[in-house]
C-alpha cells in the first residue's frame, strides 16, 4: 500500500468523520470504522485528485479491503 494510496484512501472520508472528536485517537478510531463500514463502496472511491479511480480492478479492491481488515485487527490489538 503506497502512502499515495492511504492518502487517497482516508482522502474519500467526510470531513464530519474527522471533526466529530477533538482527540487525535478518537478520529483515528472513527476513520478507520467509516472506512471499514464502508468497504463496500471501495470501488467507487477516488484517488485524492478526485479524478481518477482509486481502484482499477478487483483486484485492487481486495487489497484495500484486506488492509483495512488488517489495520481494523490492529488497532484492536489488546496485547493478548
Amino acid at each position: 500500500m503506497s502512502s499515495f494510496g492511504l492518502e487517497s484512501l482516508t482522502w474519500n472520508v467526510p470531513d464530519a468523520e474527522f471533526t466529530r472528536y477533538s482527540s487525535l485517537g478518537s478520529t483515528f478510531e472513527t476513520v478507520i470504522q467509516y472506512l471499514f463500514q464502508n468497504y463496500q463502496s471501495l470501488s467507487l472511491y477516488k484517488e485524492a485528485n478526485g479524478i481518477k479511480p482509486l481502484c482499477k480492478n478487483d483486484s485492487e479492491v481486495q487489497e484495500y479491503r484486506n488492509f483495512l481488515q488488517e489495520l481494523l485487527k490492529y488497532f484492536n490489538y489488546t496485547g493478548e
